[in-house]
């Protein structure tokens, strides 16, 4: 807000280790935002991030568990309008429509109209029973988009494990019993998507203990060292299938992983003036 004036945005703004439930943050219309540590439950409908007059761009979502919100397949754990979407080693369940949602837009920039919805991340999360009310663990309508869908896990979301179109890349992900009432014999229950690669399906991954949401596998699953490198540390011969690298207890947070992430020369707590601990999972300096 500024004289008067309140067609004004925020942006490099980071928020951590919050708990939002019952209200919900229901939207923001902002650019270059973290999101760390959040858990948003038993909201109305989830978090919407962007809409379709203000092209929001590069928000970074970590570390967050978004689940049991909304009442109908219209409300989502997060509906992003959003160029540049990065969501790692988060946890949506048992929202009402789908975990995540995107849409595009065309939006009139400069004189020019603009497709925004582009360039996603999506890597090391897990999708678990969303769509209460109809719905999918992950629902990416934007065309032609690109983007990449690596080490996820899609189990027992309600109409697909995950729907996406546009020219997103996706390896080696983990689908098991996705749409319980739709089997069928060609995975289109699992997923939907024209640029797939090393992805496993309905092949009991030997999780540890499901009821408990714990997806670390066990020592005798097939998932370990069946993945493909997509260029990210891991142990054994080959990575992983899934949100986990076996033997890994959880996420390692990026101010303890012995990595400079955000290649300011420094790394990890203390040394990295964006760490304020070692569990803090964003390098980046304020």
């Amino acid at each position: 807000y500024k004289d008067g004036n309140t067609d004004h945005f925020a942006n490099h703004i980071q928020i951590k280790n919050c708990d939002i439930y019952y209200n919900g943050y229901k939207k923001m219309d902002d650019s270059y935002i973290i999101i760390n540590g959040y858990k948003v439950y038993r909201t109305a409908n989830g978090i919407l991030i962007g809409e379709d007059i203000i092209p929001e761009k590069d928000i970074s979502i970590s570390y967050c568990k978004i689940h049991d919100n909304g009442l109908s397949g219209y409300d989502h754990g997060i509906y992003a309008i959003v160029d540049g979407l990065t969501v790692e080693r988060s946890e949506f369940y048992a929202n009402a429509g789908n975990g995540l949602k995107n849409a595009d837009f065309d939006i009139l920039v400069n004189g020019v109209w603009r497709k925004y919805g582009d360039h996603w991340l999506v890597k090391h999360n897990i999708f678990y029973q969303n769509g209460t009310s109809s719905g999918r663990g992950l629902f990416n309508v934007n065309f032609p988009g690109q983007g990449k869908v690596y080490n996820n896990i899609f189990m027992e979301n309600e109409s697909k494990g995950a729907e996406i179109y546009g020219d997103i890349e996706v390896a080696n992900n983990l689908f098991y019993h996705n749409c319980p009432t739709c089997q069928t014999a060609d995975n289109s229950d699992d997923l939907r998507a024209s640029n797939a690669s090393n992805n496993f399906f309905d092949r009991d991954p030997l999780f540890i203990n499901i009821s408990g949401y714990d997806f670390h596998l066990q020592p005798s699953s097939f998932a370990i060292d069946a993945g493909k490198d997509l260029g990210e540390a891991y142990s054994g011969s080959a990575p992983d299938i899934g949100a986990y690298e076996y033997g890994q207890t959880g996420f390692t947070p990026q101010c303890s992983d012995n990595q400079d992430n955000d290649a300011d020369g420094k790394t990890d707590y203390p040394q990295d003036p964006g760490c304020t601990s070692p569990s803090d999972n964003d390098e980046t300096d304020v």
